[in-house]
């Protein structure tokens, strides 16, 4: 009511009223005040004035909560407990904490010191805007630090606040939170510590992990160790280091597509994890790698290019690379001339280049022999090789060798003196021709050998080795060869030459010419036996045949002559008739007798002259 109303108490001194109806009398969060006045025996009523009580009547449970840690996470450091409380009608008067570590398991409690099995330890907190009754009070705990805490466990904190009214908050708000003092790990599945690799080589690989909490954060470095940049996360490299996320969509397991490398260097690459207590692995996970994308060098060193060649046992040749290491060495064997491929056993017609292995990376190659050679026949080859390394990189085709495979022997021919067993008075060369059809002819020798004694001719005399003399000149097309470095000859001695070739291939000729000749500068002789030579003169009245002989003390007669001459005027004999001329002729036979005819001319003649 509106209207002031004293009531009546209940006793003297003291006095006591009693609330019969307390809800019904009190409205929570309203003020009253209480006045009081006595009544003396002589029905005197004091003066209550304005002396009384004023309250508040509050019947509202206060709020309280914690603000860090905040509910459900990770934490790697507590140096306080935080929080508010509010009380909207009287004020708070004080908040205490409950912690609790491992809630769900085998609890304890935190009783100010160390971790207790009695549940009753609310702890005291501080109010941080003394002195207490406002309306909302911030409050910490800093007893509980995070030496008193074990990682991997988990810890519920309570909060309760009373007013001033005495009313307390009912117990049930609470946070949790697990300690993670431990940093989270990271491994590196590729690539591999020291490896080389090249273009094939697409993405970083690993995982990511944490014991107590979960990752939230994968980032990596990656170094240029020759050139000493890092890679950037806006693409490019600097001598600054810079620190590169990469997803975590697919945790525990990560990738991160490799930037564009130099190849020949040498990389570091280190990655690392953040966790959801905010820890950072500092045992960072790390590699090193080299990229490679360059192809080793190769070359082929036996045959040499442009070589002529009658065996070849191995082809032989080099190969390096300086950073991965030669793996293996490839070479093809092309007969260009008839389009044929060496396939690894036998010769195949094919355009497509047929590559074999090398024996090993040295490198020779011994899987074709002589055999094989021959049995292709005399042709042209070319020889290439390319060499491929430890990673998978292909080199550039080394240099092209092409050489010459030839076993079939040159010939040769004297050509002069000819024809075997001439008698000779004249020779100012010995000639000859020879052929090679594949290598071409390198030298023509020449033996002389004098058959009176077997020695051979040296160049400068006569010795009892058997020499061999180098043609004095060859043509340019090496079919035609001349020697004129000729001996002494002896008449009436006998010669025999022979002429070997060898080729570019450096295949002898075996069979070889032969030729003899016979050096004769002495001349025959000749002698008439009818008419018998008579001193003086015996006068013949008929002559109708002249007879001789011929003979030659090296060789054979070759041809008789005869002259007859008239002593009277010097006229000679034609055969039919006398003429002024010099007439030598032929009575057609070598053990010779000349038939001079019936016409009776040489009867009446008286002197004559035979020859």
């Amino acid at each position: 009511t509106e209207t002031a109303i004293w009531l009546d108490a209940d006793d003297i001194a003291p006095w006591t009223y009693t609330i019969d109806y307390e809800t019904a009398t009190w409205t929570d969060g309203h003020q009253y005040f209480i006045r009081t006045r006595v009544l003396d025996e002589a029905d005197n009523w004091s003066d209550p004035g304005g002396v009384g009580v004023a309250f508040t009547y509050d019947i509202t449970k206060p709020l309280s909560g914690v603000t860090s840690p905040q509910d459900n996470t990770y934490v790697n450091s507590l140096t306080q407990i935080t929080g508010t409380s509010t009380d909207e009608k009287s004020g708070v008067d004080y908040v205490k904490v409950l912690i609790t570590q491992d809630p769900y398991g085998s609890p304890l409690y935190w009783d100010g010191s160390a971790w207790s099995p009695s549940a009753d330890n609310w702890q005291p907190t501080t109010l941080q805007n003394p002195p207490k009754g406002d309306l909302s009070e911030d409050w910490s705990y800093d007893v509980l630090k995070s030496s008193h805490l074990t990682s991997g466990t988990r810890y519920k904190v309570q909060s309760r606040v009373w007013d001033e009214a005495g009313n307390a908050q009912d117990i049930g708000y609470k946070i949790e939170f697990i300690a993670d003092f431990d940093e989270p790990s990271t491994s590196i599945s590729w690539p591999v510590e020291g490896g080389t690799y090249t273009v094939t080589f697409s993405s970083f690989v690993g995982t990511a992990n944490d014991n107590e909490g979960y990752v939230t954060k994968v980032e990596f470095s990656l170094q240029n160790l020759k050139t000493s940049k890092y890679y950037q996360s806006g693409g490019g490299w600097l001598l600054s280091q810079d620190w590169v996320s990469i997803s975590t969509a697919t945790l525990p397991d990560w990738s991160y597509t490799r930037p564009v490398l130099t190849s020949d260097c040498t990389y570091q690459f280190v990655v690392r994890a953040w966790d959801s207590a905010g820890n950072m692995e500092i045992t960072y996970s790390s590699i090193t790698f080299t990229y490679d994308e360059t192809g080793p060098s190769s070359e082929v060193t036996i045959p040499a290019d442009g070589a002529l060649l009658n065996n070849l046992t191995q082809i032989e040749g080099t190969s390096y690379d300086e950073t991965a290491g030669v793996e293996t060495v490839e070479l093809y064997i092309h007969d260009f001339i008839q389009g044929r491929y060496w396939n690894g056993t036998q010769f195949v017609s094919t355009t497509t280049v047929q590559w074999v292995p090398a024996d090993d990376t040295t490198w020779k190659y011994t899987g074709i022999t002589q055999s094989d050679w021959i049995a292709n026949g005399d042709t042209q080859y070319r020889i290439r090789c390319r060499a491929i390394d430890k990673v998978g990189n292909y080199g550039l085709l080394g240099a092209t060798h092409t050489f010459t495979f030839d076993v079939t022997e040159p010939e040769s021919r004297i050509k002069n003196p000819t024809p075997d067993g001439v008698h000779l008075n004249a020779l100012s060369s010995i000639d000859g021709t020879a052929f090679d059809a594949t290598a071409g002819i390198d030298k023509i020798y020449l033996r002389i050998k004098r058959n009176s004694d077997g020695y051979t001719w040296a160049g400068s005399s006569f010795t009892a080795e058997d020499s061999w003399v180098l043609t004095t000149e060859l043509t340019p097309d090496a079919t035609e060869w001349t020697y004129t470095s000729l001996p002494a000859w002896v008449s009436g001695s006998s010669y025999t030459l022979n002429v070997r070739a060898i080729d570019f291939s450096t295949n002898w000729e075996t069979d070889f010419t032969t030729m003899t000749f016979v050096w004769d500068t002495t001349g025959p002789e000749t002698v008439i036996t009818t008419p018998e030579k008579v001193s003086p003169f015996t006068p013949l009245y008929w002559l109708d045949q002249i007879n001789g002989t011929a003979n030659d003390a090296t060789g054979e007669v070759q041809k008789v002559e005869l002259r007859i001459q008239r002593t009277s005027d010097g006229y000679y004999w034609n055969g039919s008739t006398w003429t002024s001329s010099a007439i030598w002729f032929d009575p057609g036979n070598i053990s010779w007798f000349y038939n001079i005819g019936t016409s009776g001319a040489l009867k009446m003649m008286s002197n004559m002259l035979l020859r």
